[in-house]
């Protein structure tokens, strides 16, 4: 490394590092975690860059490759744009250690508002505490956001947009409505089937937003209909401009691209005869989507890593939903805006999650990790409670 880029590389640090202390705005403890988990990240970038550890997914080999050629890989429109944004960042900075340090940054800061979702939802430091442990301990988000995917910026976009959607459901403000949709078409730049699936979200929540505010019956039910219908039009709108059809023979191309193209893909060869084929193989679909590793012949040893472990952690959250949902039910009952921001918690990761298990077929964690970090926030509070609850015993 030459003076000069010793001396941008020690510039941008501690500028980064001013970055994460900006937007966490916190207490001091959640302010040591945060810096905690910058540091460890940030190290375990550098010494996988120094040491020549295998990457985990190969597209962040042939992205660089790309990147530090000045060409372009791949042919599709969302992979292009995410590798021309990182040509602008490689094109001033010209360091990998650099680039190393922007993507934890950024995944840092997407933690920050992980956090604030969780405040916001139960007004509570210690719940936001304990919803940030959560993911900076995940075994996907740790490494996915050490590398240079898309799925680190993809993440970051998803995240800011819910986080506007749950202002917008507290404080009905068209200004964060209108950031959630404009942050959704930025996460489908580089992920252009989120946009869809964002938007389907967004809509869905609106509805049960205006839902819980009607008391009659008949006219709930009236503008139930009416606006699913609406629903259904603005969304063939946005699939006719994304030009993605809704028919088993597009979705079946997307399983049959994967199972192509990817050494690491799950029921290999499955192909939908019929409509209820689709929703009857749903849940296996999840299930394999989410815990599906522990059996398979892995591209290298850390992919095996990293989604071995991301299925345990997965496996455990589930179970620690299952323990504390009474907990979690009784608090929403008495808290009328909270419900509405956790019923639409849940829709955004249902909803999330069915749809890429129906049209993917890569085994790994990076896709489910766009949805499943929204398990993070009614866990933070059901860990809160359990420690609340540790605290009387002891």
């Amino acid at each position: 490394m030459n003076i000069f880029n010793f001396i941008t590389s020690t510039l941008l640090f501690f500028f980064l590092v001013f970055v994460n202390l900006f937007f966490t705005q916190n207490t001091k403890k959640n302010t040591y975690l945060l810096l905690i988990a910058f540091m460890i990240r940030m190290f375990y970038g550098f010494i996988k860059h120094d040491f020549g550890l295998p990457v985990y997914y190969p597209d962040a080999v042939s992205f660089l490759t790309s990147i530090f050629n000045n060409s372009v890989y791949y042919g599709r429109r969302d992979v292009n744009f995410f590798v021309k944004l990182f040509s602008f960042l490689a094109f001033i900075f010209h360091n990998e250690k650099l680039l190393i340090l922007l993507n934890v940054t950024i995944s840092n800061i997407s933690i920050v508002y992980i956090g604030k979702i969780s405040r916001i939802i139960f007004e509570s430091r210690n719940s936001e505490f304990w919803t940030m442990l959560l993911i900076i301990i995940s075994p996907a988000y740790f490494f996915y956001t050490t590398d240079f995917l898309r799925e680190n910026y993809v993440l970051f976009f998803i995240i800011i947009a819910v986080y506007n959607f749950i202002l917008y459901l507290n404080n009905g403000a068209k200004k964060n409505l209108f950031l959630y949709f404009v942050f959704s078409i930025l996460s489908g730049l580089s992920r252009s089937v989120n946009i869809p699936i964002l938007f389907l979200i967004g809509f869905i929540g609106i509805l049960i937003q205006k839902l819980n505010s009607i008391s009659n019956f008949f006219r709930k039910l009236l503008y139930a209909f009416t606006n699913f219908l609406l629903i259904i039009l603005l969304l063939g709108f946005v699939l006719n401009i994304l030009n993605i059809h809704l028919n088993l023979n597009f979705i079946n191309a997307q399983l049959a691209r994967d199972q192509l193209n990817l050494p690491d893909v799950y029921l290999k060869g499955f192909r939908y005869e019929n409509w209820y084929e689709l929703f009857i193989f749903l849940p296996i679909r999840v299930l394999y989507l989410l815990f599906y590793p522990f059996f398979w012949k892995p591209s290298n040893y850390i992919n095996m890593t990293i989604v071995t472990l991301s299925s345990l952690y997965y496996f455990c959250s589930i179970f620690l939903l299952i323990i504390g949902y009474r907990q979690l039910k009784k608090y929403l009952s008495n808290n009328r805006k909270a419900n509405i921001s956790i019923k639409f918690i849940f829709l955004f990761l249902i909803v999330g999650i069915c749809i890429y298990a129906i049209v993917k077929s890569e085994s790994g964690a990076r896709h489910s990790l766009q949805f499943m970090w929204a398990l993070s926030i009614p866990l933070g509070f059901i860990l809160e409670k359990m420690e609340y609850n540790f605290k009387k015993l002891y």
